[in-house]
C-alpha cells in the first residue's frame, strides 16, 4: 500500500514537472491559434478606426515608431505619455520627420484605452497616435509584436507603459544604433546593469541565486551576450522589426530572449546601451515567480529551436 502511494506521488510529482518545463511549447501552441484574434483587432485613430487588414493596406511612412504594450495601465499610462510625447516633439533628431505613437492595449479591464485615446490631442497639437484594441489577452511579448508589425517606422521604440526608464536617454540609444546599423539592420538595447552594483550587495541571498542562474541560462546556453536582456527599452531599425518580429514565437515576459536570439541568428548588430531606471509603484510582476517562469522559458527556447520545433523564418530575411 506504501509503496503504491509513493509511486502515484512520484508519478504526479514527474507529470507535474514535465508540465512546468514544456507549458512555453503548450502555450505557444495555444497562442497559435488566438493569434488569428488579431485581425479582429481595431486600430483608432483621431479620426476613423481601422480593421487589422484595412491598416495593414495604408503603406504609412515614418522615421519613427514608438510601441507601446499597455495591460491595466490607467494609473501610470498618462504621465508617460505625457514625457515621453513632450520629449519627442522637442527632439532635435526628428525635426521636421513624421514619428507616431502606437499604444497596444492588451485586454486591459480598466480604462487604459480610454485614457490612451485622451492623447490624439496633446497641448492643442495633434498627435499621430494610435491605440490598438482587441479582445484576449496575449502577454506582453503579443503586445509588442503587434505594435511592432503595425509600426511603419525607419526606426522603432518598444518602451514600457510604466515610464521606468527615463526618456531622455533616448538620444544615447538611438545614436548608439546609427553607429552600429549595418546593411539596415541593428539593435540599441537599454541596460540597467551599471545600476545593480549597489544594489546587487543588498540582494537577498535567493534572489542573487535567482539572477545567477537565469544569467549563466541567458549567456552560456542561450547565447546572448548581454548583462541585461530585460530591460523594456530597445530600439530596431525597421529591417530588424520586420525580421524579427516575423518570426518571434514567445508571448510573455521571456520574448526579451528570444528576440534577441534571433537578431543573433542573422548576424545583427546589438550593442548595449546604459540608461537610467528607476522602480514604479504598480508592478504588476512577482519577482519570485516571474523569475523561475523566466528561466525555464529561456530553456525551452534554446532547447524548442535546436530541436526544430521553432525555426527561424530565413524567407523573411532573404527578402
Amino acid at each position: 500500500m506504501f509503496t503504491s502511494i509513493v509511486w502515484v506521488a512520484l508519478f504526479v510529482g514527474i507529470f507535474t514537472l514535465l508540465r512546468f518545463i514544456f507549458s512555453p511549447y503548450f502555450t505557444w501552441k495555444k497562442q497559435m491559434k488566438n493569434r488569428s484574434s488579431i485581425k479582429n483587432s481595431r486600430i483608432h485613430t483621431k479620426n476613423k478606426t481601422y480593421t487589422f487588414e484595412e491598416y495593414r493596406k495604408l503603406n504609412n511612412d515614418y522615421f519613427f515608431s514608438m510601441v507601446i504594450p499597455a495591460y491595466n495601465e490607467e494609473a501610470r499610462i498618462a504621465k508617460m505619455l505625457k514625457e515621453h510625447i513632450k520629449y519627442f516633439e522637442n527632439y532635435s533628431g526628428f525635426q521636421g520627420k513624421k514619428y507616431e505613437v502606437i499604444i497596444v492595449n492588451d485586454c486591459s479591464k480598466d480604462k487604459t484605452s480610454e485614457i490612451a485615446k485622451s492623447f490624439f490631442t496633446f497641448e492643442g497639437k495633434d498627435v499621430d497616435l494610435k491605440v490598438v484594441d482587441y479582445q484576449q489577452n496575449l502577454g506582453k511579448g503579443g503586445a509588442v509584436r503587434t505594435g511592432m508589425l503595425l509600426s511603419s517606422g525607419q526606426y522603432t521604440l518598444m518602451v514600457d507603459a510604466d515610464g521606468a526608464t527615463d526618456i531622455n536617454c533616448f538620444d544615447k540609444v538611438f545614436k548608439k544604433l546609427l553607429q552600429i546599423e549595418k546593411n539596415e539592420l541593428g539593435i540599441a538595447v537599454g541596460s540597467r546593469s551599471h545600476l545593480d552594483k549597489e544594489s546587487v550587495a543588498k540582494r537577498k541571498f535567493y534572489r542573487k541565486i535567482l539572477a545567477f542562474v537565469s544569467n549563466f541560462i541567458v549567456q552560456v546556453i542561450c547565447g546572448v551576450k548581454l548583462n541585461d536582456t530585460q530591460c523594456g527599452f530597445k530600439l530596431f531599425t525597421r529591417k530588424t522589426t520586420e525580421i524579427i518580429f516575423g518570426v518571434q514565437h514567445l508571448e510573455r515576459w521571456a520574448f526579451d530572449v528570444e528576440i534577441l536570439m534571433i537578431g543573433n541568428h542573422y548576424k545583427m548588430p546589438i550593442a548595449e546601451v546604459p540608461v537610467n531606471w528607476e522602480d514604479v509603484d504598480g508592478s504588476h510582476l512577482n519577482v519570485i515567480e516571474a523569475s523561475v517562469t523566466m528561466a525555464r522559458d529561456f530553456l525551452m527556447v534554446r532547447l524548442l529551436y535546436l530541436l526544430g520545433v521553432w525555426k527561424y523564418n530565413d524567407s523573411i530575411y532573404k527578402s
